[in-house]
């Protein structure tokens, strides 16, 4: 990967709301911080659209910005920036635990958590420039779950006897 893009801010000027809708705009869309100001995405059609979309709107703010585009040799350097092994980890966790807690009496809420859960692994696999095993680990779990989950709703509306409901893929129960 050689090419990427560069914002360049400054926010001096600007309300501390404008100021901080900028720069959740910047964190919400991958774009990593180099330096004070300076943000860095992989050159693509929709990343270039997003930061054209932020500098347009930190100049209607009156802050400065300027999108440049960068060619760099070495550039496969700023992959390891985009590392996103931690916030799948985390994600993971949390499944988890949301499995953990899952049975008749608890699917409903379970239930609202696990699309809680989905909607985060839908934002963070948005901006996963360079995908690698932990996405496909969290999604694999992600749609184990669902299935779980479904079954434990059914179970809820056909019994309520409070006993859990198995957390283990199906290939790993006993008969």
């Amino acid at each position: 990967m050689e090419n990427w893009l560069t914002l360049i801010i400054g926010l001096q000027a600007v309300k501390v709301s404008d100021c901080a809708r900028a720069l959740n705009a910047l964190n919400a869309c991958g774009a990593i911080p180099l330096h004070d100001g300076v943000y860095l995405l992989p050159d693509s059609d929709q990343c270039r659209e997003t930061l054209a979309a932020i500098e347009r709107n930190i100049l209607s703010i009156n802050g400065t910005a300027c999108l440049l585009p960068r060619h760099d040799a070495q550039g496969e350097r700023f992959i390891e920036l985009f590392d996103r092994r931690a916030d799948y980890a985390k994600l993971l966790s949390e499944l988890e635990e949301c499995r953990a807690q899952l049975t008749p009496e608890t699917a409903i809420v379970t239930a609202t958590k696990f699309h809680k859960l989905v909607k985060a692994f839908t934002q963070l696999a948005g901006i996963d420039f360079f995908p690698g095993e932990a996405r496909e680990r969290v999604s694999a779990a992600l749609h184990e779950a669902e299935a779980v989950i479904s079954l434990a709703l059914i179970v809820a509306k056909s019994n309520h006897s409070g006993q859990p409901i198995s957390t283990q893929p199906l290939s790993e129960q006993p008969d």
